[in-house]
């Protein structure tokens, strides 16, 4: 089925910078179409035309830790307040550390929150 407008006339009225309600005024093209159609020819126009950079240091990874993990010792413990979302959050850091480092820890649901303790 052939569309109900030409596309190259909007393109061509695109890049005059006439107003998209004009273009759908004189070609019949929804304004959905004609936002489609530009969207495309930006991102054409762009493809592939990132500057480069020669010298950029890359930075540091800056990753800040969410649990004190290098500060606690064995039978050292941190609590956090009480959400199902935080609990899983815990839970999945908590799995993680252990599979990447040799201590261990013990996590426990409380009435108002949960709390870590480092067991080894």
């Amino acid at each position: 089925m052939k569309p109900k407008y030409d596309r190259q006339r909007i393109q061509q009225l695109l890049s005059t910078g006439m107003p998209p309600i004009e273009i759908s005024r004189e070609t019949g093209a929804s304004k959905a179409v004609i936002s489609r159609i530009n969207t495309a020819m930006l991102t054409h126009e762009n493809a592939g035309r990132y500057p480069i950079e020669k010298g950029i240091p890359i930075p540091p990874i800056q990753k800040p830790y969410l649990h004190p993990w290098e500060d606690m010792e064995v039978g050292d413990s941190f609590f956090v307040p009480f959400s199902i979302e935080k609990l899983r959050k815990v839970a999945r850091s908590v799995g993680a550390r252990q599979r990447h480092s040799s201590h261990r820890y013990a996590i426990r649901t409380l009435l108002d929150g949960v709390r870590v303790w480092r067991i080894e």
